[in-house]
């Protein structure tokens, strides 16, 4: 169990190395619909507008030692049940217990934190941009919110972006149309690692608030 000493367990593709992946794809697939739709004059512009040259503050939030022992504890229990092929298993994680998982994640502690609205995965993420083909970007920030419909479907993860304001503003019309059309989670079950991890789960679903995960 984690205590207040000891250092968590890394976790695989569940917890938050989807969640790094469909990020890591929006920004991908956005820069790619920009470069698609304005003429190169104009890119410089707008990476001026929609990118900052700092990060934006992101919180974080931690358990006392008895709750983060307690999410451990259930965390455990549901590897366990699936491991033995439980048909029963089930996770349930509210975006608490999302945050601080995300916060014990080097790779994305103070880049991005969580909201669980109804059925949808909202994101508010201060990303370090590397430069993407043509897109000198290194040493600039995605700083910005995205709201995600996340499910699990025939054993494949699919993630689609509802809304992204980038600075407050709305992106253009015409690259949301391409947006919507990617599955930002494609390369996930291009990964054999994580492609196996998802093959342990039936489903994945938002409802309620909640990310709910029940094994095969």
């Amino acid at each position: 169990m984690s205590n207040g000493t000891n250092p968590p367990k890394k976790r695989g593709c569940l917890f938050y190395g989807c969640l790094s992946v469909a990020i890591v794809s929006l920004v991908l697939v956005l820069m790619l619909c920009v470069g698609f739709y304005f003429a190169k004059r104009k890119i410089t512009q707008l990476i001026n507008d929609y990118t900052d040259t700092t990060p934006q503050p992101i919180e974080s939030v931690t358990y006392p030692p008895p709750e983060r022992a307690a999410l451990q504890s259930r965390l455990e229990t549901f590897k366990a049940a699936v491991d033995k092929h439980e048909p029963q298993a089930e996770l349930v994680l509210n975006a608490t217990d999302l945050n601080v998982l995300i916060g014990e994640n080097p790779d994305l502690k103070g880049k991005l934190f969580v909201e669980l609205d109804d059925d949808q995965v909202k994101g508010k993420v201060a990303m370090p941009l590397p430069d993407i083909g043509p897109f000198r970007l290194k040493g600039r920030y995605l700083n910005g919110a995205a709201s995600l419909r996340v499910a699990l479907d025939g054993g494949k993860l699919n993630v689609r972006v509802n809304t992204v304001e980038v600075r407050g503003k709305a992106l253009p019309g015409p690259i949301m149309t391409e947006l919507k059309k990617n599955n930002l989670a494609e390369s996930v079950a291009q990964n054999p690692n994580q492609a196996r991890e998802l093959e342990k789960f039936n489903s994945i679903e938002v409802k309620d608030s909640k990310v709910i995960i029940h094994g095969k």
